[in-house]
């Protein structure tokens, strides 16, 4: 198993046990969890349910420690793999408890198909963590101290951490974005939910939050609103868990400072105003058609990001966005822009019209706005290029076709 991280602080470690100290509390025995998969400690799972391959798997490693914990003799080991494996096939061949329209209670959860099973299995679940495998009539007992408790959440931890660290790279987030309270956040959700984005709203929607805010996209004002949004509005069993990750998600660090734009060779000094008047050239070699469609570009991007409250970084960010979708625009055929549509989540930028055809131009979002405006223009005017020698050649092979057919 995987150890801690050393490069984490202590005070990180110390909210992050805090917060799942919170939401889970110290359990010193083996219980079932509202969807009845045997936990144990600090909300550790001893089963691996995927329910899109229908399959339950018992975390071996995970019973092994329970049982050097417990003091369990081999034979009383293998009569634990047993029960969890006989559990383990309750999952499989069971839908999950349905709990619409119900409260997330013992006795609606032992109505249930999956409910029957399990008791059938473990005897006795009572008290208020449905624990099992405590009373002296169930097939064994297992207990365990509060160390013991704590000391096995240490030991699965490290796995949650490895697995938000591959998260946050896939998603093309930098660790030192991240405040320490965010990070114990993430890590709750993580922990909870598994590391499948498409399965973890609450997850993605967090790390995309972070990631929007830290690169400058959004104000700390409207990252708060967001993480309110998403956090503060849960309800039934799962409020108070996500109303501390929404909390701690709120101590943002501040946004990493524009970085200066590489420019091409013809900034070599990367002199701002130099910059400004090369965007003015630019502009200036633009054909008309093209030029029509930057500022309409620029007019429709300008016009949506007020009317949702989106606010640039930088005055240039417009210029270079628009001037990037004008050589999309122009390889997509487009004459004109009549919307504009900016997808924060999904890091893209579109135009759209119809001519009478519907066309459309989309480009991610970070791309468009770091290309500065000149570079675009090159690829403007190599856009048209292609255009107008595609047209050539049709025009050249259609008079081709007439001169034979007159022959």
């Amino acid at each position: 198993m995987a150890t801690e991280n050393s490069k984490l602080s202590n005070q990180y470690y110390q909210q992050r046990d805090e917060l799942m100290l919170k939401n889970e509390g110290i359990v010193q025995n083996i219980y079932l969890d509202t969807i009845g998969i045997p936990t144990v400690g600090i909300g550790v799972a001893l089963i691996y349910v995927d329910r899109k391959k229908a399959t339950a798997t018992v975390d071996t490693q995970r019973v092994n420690k329970i049982a050097e914990y417990a003091h369990l003799s081999n034979p009383e080991k293998e009569q634990l793999m047993g029960l969890l494996q006989e559990q383990a096939n309750n999952l499989k061949n069971n839908p999950p408890p349905d709990y619409r329209n119900k409260r997330r209670t013992l006795s609606n959860f032992l109505a249930t198909p999956l409910g029957i099973a399990s008791a059938k299995t473990f005897g006795t679940i009572d008290g208020r963590n449905w624990n099992i495998l405590t009373d002296k009539q169930d097939k064994m007992q297992i207990n365990f101290s509060t160390e013991q408790v704590n000391e096995f959440f240490k030991i699965v931890a490290p796995e949650y951490e490895i697995k938000l660290d591959n998260i946050l790279k896939r998603k093309g987030v930098p660790k030192e974005a991240i405040s320490e309270e965010q990070r114990a956040a993430l890590f709750s959700l993580t922990y909870h939910g598994g590391g499948n984005l498409k399965e973890n709203r609450h997850l993605r929607l967090a790390i995309d939050g972070i990631k929007d805010y830290s690169e400058g996209r959004i104000t700390k004002e409207q990252f708060e609103s967001r993480i309110e949004e998403i956090f503060g509005h849960v309800k039934g069993q799962f409020h108070s868990r996500r109303k501390g990750e929404g909390e701690l998600l709120m101590h943002v660090k501040p946004p990493k400072p524009r970085v200066q734009q590489q420019h091409s060779s013809l900034d070599p000094n990367h002199n701002l105003d130099n910059f400004a008047h090369q965007t003015q050239v630019a502009n200036a070699q633009l054909s008309p058609a093209a030029k029509k469609l930057a500022e309409q570009c620029e007019e429709q991007l300008i016009d949506f990001c007020k009317r949702n409250n989106i606010s640039a970084s930088d005055p240039d960010d417009y210029k270079n966005i628009a001037m990037a979708l004008t050589a999309k625009g122009i390889e997509a055929r487009m004459s004109r822009v009549e919307s504009v549509n900016v997808d924060l989540n999904g890091n893209s930028v579109a135009i759209f019209s119809h001519e009478p055809d519907l066309r459309y131009a989309k480009m991610q979002l970070d791309t468009a706005t770091k290309t500065p405006a000149h570079e675009s223009t090159l690829q403007v005017a190599q856009a048209e290029n292609t255009l107008a020698r595609e047209q050539a050649e049709r025009q050249f092979n259609q008079n081709q076709s007439q001169g034979r057919s007159m022959g």
